[in-house]
């Protein structure tokens, strides 16, 4: 397990992203010595306490809404998984995690530039045609890299088997989103382009405000086993959570088929079916059914859930 007060093995603090980087680093160790024991003697408990460490450092750097730390989070994520976990044999899987890495220093460089007028805007320059340019911006190196770093992402979660996993990869997910957005921000602070007013979003979780007090821990304890158990575990205590895990494999197959043009593209995808599992998380707790995969539906979420960007 995590050790108890962790951080105090580390060296003395210090300021800021140097700090982040060995707290990362740190838990990243610990995550490879509970993979190895994992191995050898199924030692699932130490392993999820590790992944939920991480998630937890995830969320952390997330809420901060800085850019710079987010992609140096994330470049230590994806160096360890190439050095770690990845067999020199593995040519598809080392150079997927090598594009992965220049396409995240491509962030970080264009991250130096955003803010200097006077180098972004050769960058700007540089991307005049209308193809290369959304919302009078430029689809420069670093929004390019946000998209596919983030459909790479995607396609992760589906040979990560562990469930702490996959919701460690969400929480990635979630956290380059947060910094595509600032990184927009800063695009159009430099270039003098006003975006788009967007509307308020409602209130967080406000299906939760539905709930009673029994209602709303059962809701928090579904989400819990959902996120921190094996799928049977999670099911074993929960066997209503067996009607999600298909649903959720259902609907992202039906989101990959569909040409519905208000269907959300792959940069969202996560994001929306976060907001389903959310939203079925609510159903359950209130002992109501979810429907079943043949008929091709979830519970909805808002139209906010299903563009972030709105």
């Amino acid at each position: 397990m995590v050790p108890a007060g962790w951080r105090n093995k580390l060296s003395a603090p210090k300021a800021g992203q140097q700090q982040q980087s060995e707290e990362r680093d740190y838990l990243l160790m610990l995550e490879a010595i509970a993979v190895k024991k994992h191995q050898q003697a199924f030692s699932a408990e130490e392993l999820v306490d590790t992944r939920k460490a991480l998630i937890a450092h995830v969320k952390e750097i997330a809420a901060s809404g800085k850019g710079e730390w987010i992609i140096a989070m994330e470049r230590g994520f994806v160096a360890n998984d190439l050095e770690r976990y990845t067999r020199a044999d593995d040519k598809e899987m080392t150079g997927s995690l090598n594009a992965a890495l220049l396409g995240v220093a491509a962030i970080k460089q264009q991250l130096e530039l955003v803010d200097d007028p006077q180098k972004y805007q050769a960058i700007d320059r540089g991307h005049a045609l209308p193809k290369n340019r959304k919302q009078g911006l430029p689809l420069d190196e670093a929004r390019q890299s946000f998209t596919s770093h983030r459909a790479r992402l995607g396609n992760y979660v589906k040979y990560r088997l562990e469930e702490t996993e996959k919701q460690l990869v969400r929480e990635r997910t979630k956290a380059l989103i947060i910094a595509e957005k600032d990184y927009i921000a800063r695009q159009a602070k430099t270039l003098g382009v006003e975006l788009p007013q967007r509307a308020k979003p409602a209130q967080a979780n406000s299906d939760q405000g539905k709930l009673s007090v029994r209602e709303a821990a059962k809701r928090d304890a579904l989400e819990r086993a959902y996120t921190s158990r094996p799928r049977a575990e999670a099911v074993k205590m929960y066997p209503e959570l067996a009607d999600l895990y298909t649903l959720e494999v259902a609907f992202e197959a039906a989101l990959k088929r569909s040409a519905d043009k208000n269907m959300p593209d792959a940069e969202n995808r996560q994001m929306f079916l976060e907001a389903i599992r959310q939203k079925s998380f609510v159903e359950l707790a209130k002992g109501n059914p979810l429907p079943k995969a043949e008929q091709r539906q979830a519970p909805q979420p808002s139209r906010q859930d299903r563009d972030p960007e709105r």
